[in-house]
């Protein structure tokens, strides 16, 4: 029975050793929790290509204010000749995201979640009051970058 056993308590302190390092995989040497992984970054052009892939996924997506629709969103383009443009809609309960301070032609990254939906849709669930010139320019627009953060990049 002794025989038995032994075998079986190895077995047991193996899956226990390695259920406790998977656990601490998270936290860094120090102790320290460590940062969660980075978003995928792509180019407008390259998340425009297979936007249904990143659908409902955070995403870092570097390119250049093209231009500000209002005091809460813009487009950005990554230079492109086709399918190079997304607008970018900062929530209305962000913290610290001030896309009125930014300029157009900027080259920035902004990480965030990729939604694919009415642009109606985005309004009520943004709390986004557009003006109705601009609902109407963007009627048929359904991919929409929803921004947590906004970075310059260095030219």
């Amino acid at each position: 029975m002794r025989y038995v056993l032994a075998p079986l308590a190895v077995l047991l302190l193996a899956f226990t050793a390695q259920a406790q390092s998977q656990q601490g995989a998270s936290k860094s040497a120090s102790g320290q929790q460590k940062p969660p992984p980075q978003a995928q970054q792509l180019d407008v052009e390259e998340l425009n290509d297979n936007i249904s892939s990143y659908v409902g996924q955070k995403v870092s997506v570097a390119g250049e204010i093209e231009n500000k629709l209002d005091a809460r969103s813009f487009v950005m383009e990554s230079g492109g000749i086709f399918d190079d443009e997304i607008v970018v809609v900062v929530p209305q309960k962000s913290q610290g995201l001030r896309p009125v301070r930014l300029r157009e032609d900027a080259n920035i990254v902004v990480t965030g979640t990729v939604r694919s939906i009415p642009i109606v849709d985005v309004e009520r669930q943004l709390g986004w009051d557009l003006d109705p010139e601009l609902k109407i320019e963007l009627e048929g627009t359904r991919n929409f970058l929803v921004a947590d953060r906004i970075d310059y990049q260095r030219d």
